[in-house]
């Protein structure tokens, strides 16, 4: 049994601005995981900090089955075929011969709010530390 859904043609236009975004977020997301992969962060020197971070780098990178790099390529792929199935079925519903005919729509992307960051986290409880600053890991 094969996975599937129904969209509105009404609300193709949308649906297809939203994994526009979405694709635009993960390209974003690759980048930092890119970084990640190339500058493995360091808090300490001592083995088990150089170890994590190293590991951190590892995960972030490889692009073996698993890693952070692997998990961003398949999910814009699939993005990338829902957002040409989807112009495809909005070409049919506008009766349109080619899909490079579809009007430009002034849609912009539903909003959302994304999560905070490690260093927004980070920032919002520096003044929450115990001590003498120091953030147990």
């Amino acid at each position: 049994m094969r996975d599937s859904y129904e969209v509105d043609p009404e609300l193709l236009p949308q649906a297809i601005a939203d994994l526009k975004y979405a694709f635009i977020e993960l390209h974003k997301l690759r980048e930092r995981a890119s970084d990640l992969a190339q500058n493995p962060p360091g808090q300490g020197d001592d083995e088990v900090s150089l170890n994590s971070g190293t590991q951190l780098s590892r995960i972030a990178g490889d692009p073996s089955k698993g890693s952070l790099i692997h998990t961003i390529n398949a999910y814009q792929d699939a993005i990338a075929s829902t957002i040409d199935k989807f112009e495809q079925m909005l070409a049919a519903y506008l009766n349109l011969e080619d899909v490079n005919q579809i009007p430009e729509f002034e849609v912009t992307p539903t909003s959302h709010s994304t999560s905070p960051t490690y260093e927004e986290r980070l920032q919002e409880n520096l003044g929450r530390l115990p001590g003498n600053g120091n953030l147990a890991v």
